[in-house]
């Protein structure tokens, strides 16, 4: 059994025996996908991320499991993204689910997923502080290369990650809630803000990393 996201919800997929060859369930109507959170998931390409949200806003359960898992107040976000957009976000060829393992010495290493807003000329955005509402319909995709990270050094190793149901979801709604509710994102972004004027007028003082170090009595970076 197999996920698919498509842009009129989720859709399960067996293999079958008689024909040998994957075939879409059929889905009844209420049941819940909650059970599927483990299963292989594929996105289809013209997915966006309003489409995600109208499917798990269908499926009560899961949306329920969802947002003590992810951290995230799933009905602020699924009222914000409801609203009319700038386009200001239309610089954005998708949303990318990422991942990659890292190893250290004498640690067994971990996978870590992520989330980043890729432009049409391939730049790489973070998303965290932009209101639901302005990626809406921006498609969302999953890379499924696995980069590899030994001592903080990446190697080629070739290798590809399958992603379950619940690593996409939780990634995207643990990413968009990471400073809390729409308005503790917004109030942290205008306060980054003002701190960057600050700085940009001189207003504020900076220390040098290096003179840093010294106060550390560190000279070099371990």
């Amino acid at each position: 059994m197999s996920v698919r996201i498509t842009k009129d919800g989720f859709r399960r997929i067996k293999w079958d025996n008689e024909s040998q060859q994957h075939i879409e369930e059929e889905v009844q109507a209420g049941k819940s996908f909650i059970s599927q959170l483990r299963e292989a998931t594929t996105i289809d390409p013209d997915v966006t991320l309003s489409d995600i949200f109208r499917a798990v806003e269908s499926d009560t359960k899961l949306k329920e499991f969802l947002g003590p898992y992810s951290w995230c107040d799933m009905d602020a976000y699924h009222q914000e993204i409801k609203r009319p957009t700038s386009g200001k976000c239309d610089d954005l060829k998708c949303i990318e689910i990422t991942s990659y393992f890292e190893a250290r010495l004498g640690d067994e290493g971990q996978i870590v997923l992520g989330i980043q807003g890729v432009g049409h000329d391939s730049t790489v955005w973070g998303i965290d502080f932009t209101p639901i509402n302005e990626l809406a319909n921006t498609l969302v995709r999953l890379n499924s290369s696995l980069d590899y990270y030994v001592e903080g050094e990446s190697k080629d190793m070739g290798y590809h990650y399958c992603y379950s149901l619940l690593d996409i979801l939780d990634t995207i709604y643990f990413e968009i809630s990471f400073h809390g509710k729409p308005k503790d994102r917004d109030a942290v972004a205008e306060s980054l803000k003002e701190m960057s004027r600050q700085v940009e007028s001189g207003e504020v003082e900076l220390t040098p990393l290096e003179d840093i170090r010294e106060m550390l009595g560190r000279d070099k970076p371990n």
